[in-house]
């Protein structure tokens, strides 16, 4: 159920919206980025494993 291939998706998918979140200006976009991160965040820790990812 919960290959590490989804959970490797969902890391460069954090990686992804944090390096946006770097180069945009702040905003409303930037605060949609943000939201987006915190529901990859949680998608990956339902997956499985303890590791969080915070910064």
């Amino acid at each position: 159920m919960s290959s590490k291939e989804d959970i490797k998706k969902l890391e460069e998918k954090m990686v992804r919206i944090r390096a946006e979140i770097r180069n945009s200006k702040p905003g409303p976009h930037r605060n949609d980025l943000k939201r987006q991160l915190k529901n990859v965040m949680r998608q990956r820790i339902q997956l499985g494993g303890t590791k969080r990812c915070h910064k």
